[in-house]
Protein backbone atom coordinates (compact mmCIF):
# COMPACT_ATOMS: atom_id res chain seq x y z
CA UNK A 1 0.00 0.00 0.00
CA UNK A 2 1.67 3.25 -1.31
CA UNK A 3 1.34 6.28 1.76
CA UNK A 4 0.29 9.65 0.11
CA UNK A 5 0.48 12.79 1.49
CA UNK A 6 -1.87 15.80 0.53
CA UNK A 7 0.38 19.44 0.36
CA UNK A 8 -1.26 22.55 0.02
CA UNK A 9 0.16 25.51 0.02
CA UNK A 10 -1.32 29.32 0.84
CA UNK A 11 -0.32 32.34 1.26
CA UNK A 12 -3.13 33.65 3.85
CA UNK A 13 -6.10 33.93 1.59
CA UNK A 14 -8.28 32.06 4.35
CA UNK A 15 -11.60 32.24 2.86
CA UNK A 16 -10.49 30.44 -0.56
CA UNK A 17 -8.47 28.14 1.59
CA UNK A 18 -11.83 27.02 3.25
CA UNK A 19 -13.32 26.33 -0.01
CA UNK A 20 -10.28 24.88 -1.09
CA UNK A 21 -10.39 22.21 1.49
CA UNK A 22 -13.75 21.55 1.97
CA UNK A 23 -13.38 20.42 -2.12
CA UNK A 24 -10.24 17.96 -1.55
CA UNK A 25 -11.89 16.40 1.50
CA UNK A 26 -15.17 15.74 -0.76
CA UNK A 27 -14.10 14.99 -4.46
CA UNK A 28 -10.02 13.30 -3.93
CA UNK A 29 -11.33 9.88 -3.22
CA UNK A 30 -7.59 8.53 -0.93
CA UNK A 31 -7.23 8.00 2.44
CA UNK A 32 -4.30 10.10 2.51
CA UNK A 33 -1.38 8.91 5.52
CA UNK A 34 -1.00 12.60 6.11
CA UNK A 35 -2.07 16.30 5.18
CA UNK A 36 -0.06 19.02 5.14
CA UNK A 37 -0.98 23.01 4.80
CA UNK A 38 2.26 24.89 3.73
CA UNK A 39 1.85 28.36 5.32
CA UNK A 40 3.25 31.71 3.39
CA UNK A 41 1.38 34.02 5.97
CA UNK A 42 2.83 33.91 8.86
CA UNK A 43 -0.03 36.15 10.71
CA UNK A 44 -2.42 33.77 9.48
CA UNK A 45 -0.81 30.77 11.49
CA UNK A 46 -2.45 30.87 14.91
CA UNK A 47 -5.82 30.56 12.65
CA UNK A 48 -4.90 27.87 10.37
CA UNK A 49 -3.89 25.71 14.25
CA UNK A 50 -6.93 26.35 15.82
CA UNK A 51 -8.80 25.63 11.85
CA UNK A 52 -7.16 22.92 10.43
CA UNK A 53 -4.94 20.26 13.38
CA UNK A 54 -8.73 19.11 14.42
CA UNK A 55 -9.27 17.88 10.75
CA UNK A 56 -5.99 16.27 10.63
CA UNK A 57 -3.43 19.00 9.27
CA UNK A 58 -0.61 19.59 10.12
CA UNK A 59 0.61 23.13 9.69
CA UNK A 60 4.10 24.13 8.51
CA UNK A 61 5.11 27.95 8.59
CA UNK A 62 7.40 30.13 7.10
CA UNK A 63 8.89 32.68 9.86
CA UNK A 64 8.85 35.42 7.29
CA UNK A 65 6.76 35.81 3.85
CA UNK A 66 9.32 33.85 1.32
CA UNK A 67 7.25 33.17 -1.95
CA UNK A 68 5.92 30.15 -3.55
CA UNK A 69 9.35 28.55 -4.92
CA UNK A 70 10.44 28.64 -1.51
CA UNK A 71 7.32 27.21 0.03
CA UNK A 72 7.21 24.30 -2.51
CA UNK A 73 10.74 23.76 -1.26
CA UNK A 74 10.41 23.58 2.17
CA UNK A 75 7.68 21.21 1.92
CA UNK A 76 10.50 18.81 0.15
CA UNK A 77 12.77 19.10 2.34
CA UNK A 78 10.36 18.34 5.22
CA UNK A 79 9.01 15.35 3.06
CA UNK A 80 12.59 13.35 3.42
CA UNK A 81 11.05 10.42 1.35
CA UNK A 82 8.47 9.58 3.92
CA UNK A 83 5.69 9.18 1.50
CA UNK A 84 5.66 7.50 -1.61
CA UNK A 85 3.06 10.31 -3.58
CA UNK A 86 2.08 13.69 -3.20
CA UNK A 87 -0.82 15.11 -3.73
CA UNK A 88 -0.17 19.02 -4.79
CA UNK A 89 -2.78 21.31 -4.54
CA UNK A 90 -2.55 25.20 -4.10
CA UNK A 91 -5.12 27.35 -1.66
CA UNK A 92 -7.37 28.48 -4.98
CA UNK A 93 -8.50 25.36 -6.79
CA UNK A 94 -12.10 23.37 -6.23
CA UNK A 95 -12.43 20.14 -7.62
CA UNK A 96 -15.61 19.80 -10.34
CA UNK A 97 -16.04 15.95 -9.85
CA UNK A 98 -14.91 13.36 -7.43
CA UNK A 99 -10.77 12.48 -8.43
CA UNK A 100 -9.50 8.88 -8.34
CA UNK A 101 -6.44 9.94 -7.00
CA UNK A 102 -5.72 5.91 -6.64
CA UNK A 103 -5.85 5.44 -10.69
CA UNK A 104 -3.85 8.27 -11.19
CA UNK A 105 -1.41 6.74 -9.30
CA UNK A 106 -1.82 3.23 -10.84
CA UNK A 107 -1.00 5.14 -13.63
CA UNK A 108 2.16 6.70 -12.74
CA UNK A 109 3.42 3.41 -10.94
CA UNK A 110 2.82 1.96 -14.81
CA UNK A 111 4.92 4.41 -16.21
CA UNK A 112 8.13 6.04 -14.32
CA UNK A 113 8.96 8.20 -16.89
CA UNK A 114 5.46 10.19 -15.92
CA UNK A 115 6.70 13.72 -13.43
CA UNK A 116 3.47 13.96 -12.65
CA UNK A 117 -0.56 13.18 -13.34
CA UNK A 118 -2.30 17.10 -13.33
CA UNK A 119 -5.94 17.40 -13.45
CA UNK A 120 -7.61 20.02 -16.10
CA UNK A 121 -8.60 23.54 -15.09
CA UNK A 122 -11.01 25.48 -16.84
CA UNK A 123 -9.60 28.44 -19.25
CA UNK A 124 -8.19 31.22 -18.16
CA UNK A 125 -6.54 33.59 -20.77
CA UNK A 126 -7.74 34.47 -24.39
CA UNK A 127 -6.18 31.67 -26.12
CA UNK A 128 -7.26 29.59 -24.18
CA UNK A 129 -10.93 30.58 -24.11
CA UNK A 130 -10.88 31.03 -28.26
CA UNK A 131 -9.29 27.42 -28.29
CA UNK A 132 -12.03 25.80 -26.26
CA UNK A 133 -9.33 24.51 -23.03
CA UNK A 134 -6.14 24.64 -21.70
CA UNK A 135 -5.19 21.60 -23.68
CA UNK A 136 -6.54 22.34 -26.77
CA UNK A 137 -4.72 25.58 -26.80
CA UNK A 138 -1.43 23.71 -27.58
CA UNK A 139 -3.07 20.32 -28.77
CA UNK A 140 -0.03 19.55 -31.04
CA UNK A 141 1.77 19.29 -27.66
CA UNK A 142 0.25 16.16 -26.06
CA UNK A 143 -0.51 12.62 -27.32
CA UNK A 144 -3.19 10.48 -26.32
CA UNK A 145 -2.88 7.41 -24.17
CA UNK A 146 -4.58 4.71 -22.69
CA UNK A 147 -3.32 1.56 -19.98
CA UNK A 148 -5.80 -0.70 -18.57
CA UNK A 149 -8.95 1.56 -19.32
CA UNK A 150 -7.33 4.80 -17.99
CA UNK A 151 -6.82 7.87 -20.61
CA UNK A 152 -4.50 10.44 -20.01
CA UNK A 153 -2.30 13.16 -22.41
CA UNK A 154 1.39 12.76 -22.35
CA UNK A 155 3.87 15.53 -23.67
CA UNK A 156 7.24 16.91 -22.56
CA UNK A 157 5.71 20.56 -22.59
CA UNK A 158 5.85 21.89 -18.56
CA UNK A 159 5.39 20.78 -15.35
CA UNK A 160 2.34 22.49 -13.76
CA UNK A 161 1.51 23.33 -10.11
CA UNK A 162 -2.06 22.84 -10.87
CA UNK A 163 -3.68 20.30 -8.75
CA UNK A 164 -1.50 17.71 -9.52
CA UNK A 165 0.07 13.74 -8.37
CA UNK A 166 3.46 13.07 -8.36
CA UNK A 167 5.98 10.67 -6.74
CA UNK A 168 8.27 11.09 -4.15
CA UNK A 169 11.04 10.27 -6.37
CA UNK A 170 11.24 14.31 -7.81
CA UNK A 171 10.80 16.24 -5.00
CA UNK A 172 14.95 16.03 -4.39
CA UNK A 173 14.44 18.31 -6.84
CA UNK A 174 15.82 21.12 -5.80
CA UNK A 175 13.23 23.11 -6.77
CA UNK A 176 14.16 26.23 -8.60
CA UNK A 177 14.14 29.58 -6.63
CA UNK A 178 12.89 32.22 -9.22
CA UNK A 179 11.55 35.24 -9.02
CA UNK A 180 11.79 36.14 -12.55
CA UNK A 181 11.91 34.35 -15.95
CA UNK A 182 12.10 31.88 -15.75
CA UNK A 183 9.87 31.09 -13.40
CA UNK A 184 9.68 28.09 -11.37
CA UNK A 185 7.37 25.86 -13.18
CA UNK A 186 9.51 26.37 -16.36
CA UNK A 187 12.61 26.05 -15.06
CA UNK A 188 12.02 22.80 -13.29
CA UNK A 189 10.27 21.49 -15.90
CA UNK A 190 13.80 21.67 -18.18
CA UNK A 191 15.72 19.79 -15.21
CA UNK A 192 12.94 17.33 -15.35
CA UNK A 193 13.54 17.22 -19.03
CA UNK A 194 16.97 16.58 -18.73
CA UNK A 195 16.27 13.63 -17.05
CA UNK A 196 13.95 12.21 -19.23
CA UNK A 197 11.22 12.46 -17.56
CA UNK A 198 7.33 13.45 -18.98
CA UNK A 199 4.03 15.27 -18.25
CA UNK A 200 0.64 13.94 -18.12
CA UNK A 201 -2.69 15.30 -17.95
CA UNK A 202 -5.68 12.84 -16.58
CA UNK A 203 -8.34 12.34 -19.26
CA UNK A 204 -8.46 13.05 -22.65
CA UNK A 205 -8.88 15.96 -24.77
CA UNK A 206 -12.40 16.88 -24.99
CA UNK A 207 -12.57 16.62 -21.37
CA UNK A 208 -14.63 19.07 -18.87
CA UNK A 209 -12.44 20.61 -16.81
CA UNK A 210 -11.58 19.06 -13.51
CA UNK A 211 -11.19 21.75 -11.07
CA UNK A 212 -11.47 25.64 -11.31
CA UNK A 213 -8.97 28.23 -10.29
CA UNK A 214 -10.84 30.60 -7.89
CA UNK A 215 -8.50 32.82 -7.00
Amino acid sequence: MDDICLIVFTNGRLDLLARTIESAEKNLQCDFKAKWIINDCPEAYSDLQSWYCSKGFEIYNNSVKSGYCYSIQKAWNELRSRYDFIFHLEEDFIFNEPIPVMDMIRVLKHDFSLAQMALVRQPINEIELAAGSILKATQERYTPKKWDGYDWLESNFCFTNNPCVYPDLITRGPYPQRTSWPWGESAFSELLRSHGYRFGYWGTMDQKPKVTHIG
